[in-house]
């Protein structure tokens, strides 16, 4: 096992560390900011979100797409949804805690 302080000296490690809390941090501040802009706006995406606004014919009116919401809800699916990111992710993570000096 891999002494804590062996590993915050390790260039490697705190690159990946500093890269994937920037990543971490940026996805939870676009959820957020999609949440309130969806909140105040009342736009929602599906009939479960809107139903404390309304029910039934009602709560269909809120049911629909609004362009500000949008452009703060799609900057963050692509690091989110994106195959390559999660592969990229574990293969690194997989790479760090098999190599964790680098390739020595």
């Amino acid at each position: 096992m891999v002494d804590l302080t062996e590993l915050m000296e390790n260039e490697v490690f705190m690159a990946y560390a500093s890269y994937t809390t920037i990543i971490l941090s940026k996805m939870m501040f676009m959820s957020t900011a999609t949440a309130f802009y969806r909140l105040t706006r009342k736009v929602f995406a599906n009939p479960e979100d809107c139903a404390g606004f309304g029910k039934g014919e009602n709560a269909k009116k809120y049911l629909r797409t609004d362009d500000r919401v949008e452009r703060v809800r799609s900057p963050w699916q692509p690091p989110f949804y994106c195959f390559f990111f999660r592969l990229k992710s574990v293969l690194s993570n997989l790479f760090l805690s098999v190599y964790p000096n680098g390739r020595d």
